[in-house]
């Protein structure tokens, strides 16, 4: 019979109480419910996993102005974290896009404005 752990979800090993993925001790506080040994706070984790994730992750998504600047000084950079970001820190994500759309309109602009400047001469 499998068991799962009561702190994280995930299977247990055969004959080890401690979950090898959290590392917690599930010793005597499993209940079988429809031929699973679930822990009863099971449900409440799996309706939280996805909240407890993302908090984390949250954690460091400040979308400071730094970022902007970062994106602006370091176009190819920002959108290549711009795509790695997407999902996991949206802030961040948006600064670093909306700098480096802004530093490439600029550098299009200074460009094409010193050509024909130089163009003059």
């Amino acid at each position: 019979m499998k068991r799962y752990c009561k702190y994280c979800g995930s299977e247990l090993e055969e004959g080890f109480d401690v979950c090898c993925n959290c590392g917690k001790n599930n010793k005597n506080s499993n209940q079988t419910v429809n031929n699973k040994t679930v822990s009863p706070n099971y449900k409440n984790f799996e309706e939280n996993k996805e909240y407890s994730y993302n908090r984390k992750s949250m954690m460091n998504d400040s979308g400071s102005f730094g970022w902007f600047i970062f994106g602006l000084f370091f176009g190819l950079i920002g959108f290549i974290l711009a795509i790695v970001w997407g999902k996991e820190k949206p802030r961040n994500s948006k600064m670093v896009l909306f700098g480096a759309i802004v530093g490439t309109i600029l550098s299009w602009l200074l460009k094409a404005t010193s050509f024909s400047f130089f163009n003059w001469f």
